[in-house]
């Protein structure tokens, strides 16, 4: 009995590891205080019993800080633990883009999709904006074939 996985496999846990791996490259490149800092502040706010657009605003919808304050709230007030969100959130839009880009292209060229918007440069936390329409695209991408979602 072999342990290997099998072949329709590899590629998924290939690029599992390889987004993992490039995410740790930019883990921790200091403090982005627009993008982070205001993103940490918001949700500590939400923590003091704060509401956006009641006590505060921002352009960014609500989801991600109401997000981050419950991440901190359960994991701990640290950086480090958003950080780790944001790799989480990463690797899984890379897994979700893997997917889709599987329903349009051949394995090989999804892969290549998947690694170059991998390795465009930018912060962690960008992620959040492209992890909902990729998976918004998967799911219509498999309704159209006449699966369910």
């Amino acid at each position: 009995m072999s342990t290997d996985p099998p072949r329709s496999h590899l590629p998924l846990l290939l690029l599992l590891v390889t987004a993992i791996l490039l995410s740790a490259f930019t883990f921790d490149h200091g403090l982005v205080m627009f993008d982070e800092g205001h993103r940490l502040a918001y949700a500590e706010r939400i923590l003091a019993g704060e509401r956006i657009y009641r006590d505060f605003w921002s352009v960014y919808a609500p989801a991600q800080f109401y997000l981050i304050a419950g991440v901190l709230e359960g994991f701990g007030r640290d950086l480090l633990v958003v950080r780790l969100l944001w790799v989480v959130v990463r690797v899984g839009t890379s897994l979700a883009l893997f997917r889709a880009s599987l329903r349009l292209l051949s394995p090989p060229l999804a892969f290549l999709a998947t690694l170059v918007w991998l390795l465009v440069p930018g912060h962690l936390h960008k992620a959040f904006f492209v992890f909902f329409p990729v998976v918004g695209l998967l799911i219509v991408l498999r309704v159209a074939e006449g699966k369910s979602a």
